[in-house]
């Protein structure tokens, strides 16, 4: 554990903290005018359905007691992209370090893994993500318990953290060797790759977040998510910018951007010693409050096992963890390292850098005020309104007719509620061929029970602590009545048991929440709200552009795309046929505007105004960019 994981702040002086913030900001600049920096934030989503998707196949597979242990590792750990990882559905990772050809052969040839062995790893791999997906409070204890089990040690923070970071972003950071150089740099802390360095090198990253939020918010990128620009940032500093020449730590210095996973071990005087683990308690809805971390206490010494690099391994180089950097990067790191002097110590710098390094040292040593933070945004109105109907009833019904962006708010709120911890989300799209026995049981030939939807889902909440949230949309498409059954009559009565009419009984548990869907426009609308009306608050969604301005803050376009929007809705002049206000709801929107316009927006009034598709002419791209202040041009892709 490294000797720096204490309870400070992230930034160790007043003049290195205004340094980072003044680079946070240098870097927002560079990543609006640098096409691969957009591509790299933009990166994220695929990365964060994938891994999603590998996460909920696996829980499915190990609750119908599938043996695991090969699609853990092919669908936890952060592989380069290529025909074998795709053909085994890996959890490929374009930004992260990533493990190159055939894991299990290199870590049996390295002797860190045994063949017989790899069940265990398996299991005790899945159990970790679990435990932290379940409680990230809990990260410590998860990483303790997985290098309890003989033949873990072969793994790392890099290997692990890319999956929980991707899996659940507001709760774990990155930490690879670029965070770890900067973190190493901004607090004098020696964090290695050993996944025993990882929770509180974890803990320091959300600490740098915190201590970073204020640039963020007043940056460029102030509508990305900090995690993801903390990454970004990172990168860029390490394997871009370079961190300032007099400050760069010994062990950075020695290395170029392609950094190795693992640092030199530390010197036999140097041993560091374990550590109480670093409580952190999860994230609340408001992303942007940082959860206070307790200071860790001494604790007993640990053994000095040094962590077991696969990648590394000389008897097995097919397996590697790696940064990619540029190549005019690597060459300017490459010239740069051997001068970089460690940050105290007596080597004189070169002449033509000698007053540049003065300048800084002495801004260094003059106290800089701290920028206070900004208080979080307010939470938008519409979003409060439904958490708070949520929390007061349990379940609630957003009305709308089709494009005010309903489904949208739907996913925001249940992403929200599960983001606490511990908790699970459902999502069902109801269509008129749901019957009773898809959502609640249905009765076998042979008279047993299987549990439909709904049962599997309440079952699946009573055996967790955090929020369960199950989203139905378009629940006017199914007979409601007929669907629900008892169900109707238990959303009201959460923890009383009911007998259901094929045997058994039904539950829903107090943490049960349901968020549902639907157009009133319609009559099998309205006799749906009818039904649910009595056990469900009602929220009319009027799309307002609301979640457009919390997404886009004052941006001048966004005025002027909501008169369009309602232009474009009386040139229709369709209740039923709205512009839908999801195809602008995405944080890239200024840079993919005019390719959403014309492969989005031009076909739905292609098809809106078929009768008289002249019309549309007045919306094409041509014209709507002039009115929006924008050029007519497609920014050039990737």
């Amino acid at each position: 554990m490294s000797s720096a994981s204490t309870g400070r702040s992230a930034a160790s002086s007043p003049g290195l903290a205004a340094e980072l913030l003044g680079l946070v900001r240098e870097y927002a600049a560079h990543a609006m005018l640098d096409a691969a920096s957009r591509d790299r934030l933009d990166a994220w989503g695929p990365i964060r359905t994938a891994a999603r998707r590998n996460w909920e196949a696996l829980l499915e597979a190990d609750r119908f007691g599938q043996d695991i242990t090969e699609a853990v590792l092919w669908k936890l750990l952060p592989y380069e992209d290529g025909p074998q990882p795709r053909s085994q559905g890996a959890f490929v990772h374009p930004l992260a370090p990533a493990v190159r050809g055939d894991l299990r052969a290199a870590c049996e040839a390295a002797g860190h893994v045994r063949a017989d062995q790899w069940p265990d790893v398996g299991r005790g791999l899945f159990d970790l993500v679990r435990r932290c997906s379940e409680h990230p409070s809990e990260l410590w204890q998860a990483v303790e318990a997985f290098l309890a089990v003989p033949g873990c040690k072969a793994f790392t923070s890099e290997l692990i953290s890319p999956f929980l970071h991707a899996l659940r972003p507001s709760e774990f950071v990155l930490v690879d060797a670029a965070t770890r150089a900067v973190l190493n740099h901004a607090t004098g802390s020696t964090y290695t790759a050993s996944l025993r360095d990882y929770p509180a090198a974890h803990v320091a990253a959300r600490r740098l977040l915190s201590d970073l939020r204020p640039a963020l918010a007043e940056s460029a990128l102030c509508d990305r998510r900090p995690e993801d620009v903390l990454e970004g940032f990172c990168h860029w500093l390490v394997t871009v910018r370079l961190m300032p020449a007099e400050s760069v730590p010994p062990e950075v210095a020695k290395s170029t951007p392609e950094v190795q996973a693992s640092p030199p071990p530390a010197p036999a005087e140097a041993a560091p010693a374990a550590a109480a683990p670093p409580t952190e308690e999860p994230l609340d809805e408001a992303p942007e409050v940082e959860a206070p971390a307790a200071e860790a206490p001494p604790a007993e010494e640990a053994e000095a096992d040094e962590p077991i690099e696969a990648p590394s391994a000389p008897p097995s180089p097919v397996v590697e963890v790696k940064s990619k950097p540029s190549k005019p990067a690597a060459a300017a790191a490459k010239a740069k390292a051997p001068a970089v002097p460690a940050k105290d110590a007596a080597t004189p710098a070169a002449p033509a850098k000698a007053a540049p390094a003065a300048a800084t040292k002495a801004a260094r040593s003059a106290p800089a005020p701290r920028p206070a933070a900004p208080a979080p945004p307010a939470e938008p109105a519409l979003l409060g309104q439904a958490r708070a109907a949520l929390a007061r009833r349990g379940q609630l019904v957003l009305a709308s007719a089709p494009g005010n962006g309903k489904s949208h708010l739907a996913r925001r709120l249940a992403e929200d509620l599960v983001g606490q911890g511990g908790g699970l989300i459902e999502h069902l799209v109801f269509h008129a061929a749901w019957r009773y026995e898809d959502f609640i049981q249905t009765l076998r030939p042979d008279g047993t029970r299987q549990a439909g939807r709904f049962t599997g889902f309440c079952r699946q909440a009573a055996a967790r602590r955090g929020l369960c949230v199950l989203l139905i949309d378009d629940a006017e498409h199914a007979a409601l009545g007929d669907v629900f059954g008892e169900a109707l009559a238990l959303l009201d009565a959460r923890g009383r048991e009911v007998a259901l009419a094929g045997g058994g009984s039904l539950m829903i548990p107090k943490n049960v929440r349901l968020i549902i869907t639907l157009n009133p426009g319609t009559a099998a609308g309205r006799a749906t709200l009818a039904k649910l009306i009595r056990s469900c608050a009602v929220l009319h969604v009027d799309g307002d552009g609301e979640e457009l301005r919390r997404l886009h803050g004052d941006a001048p376009f966004v005025d002027a795309l909501l008169d369009l929007r309602r232009a474009i809705d009386a040139e229709i002049d369709d209740p039923e046929r709205r512009l839908p206000l999801g195809f602008f709801l995405r944080a890239s929107l200024p840079a993919e505007l005019p390719d959403v316009w014309r492969t989005e927006v031009e076909p739905f009034l292609l098809s809106a105004l078929s009768k008289e598709p002249s019309r549309a002419a007045a919306f094409r791209w041509e014209v709507v960019a002039r009115r929006l202040g924008l050029p007519d041009e497609t920014p050039r892709a990737g």
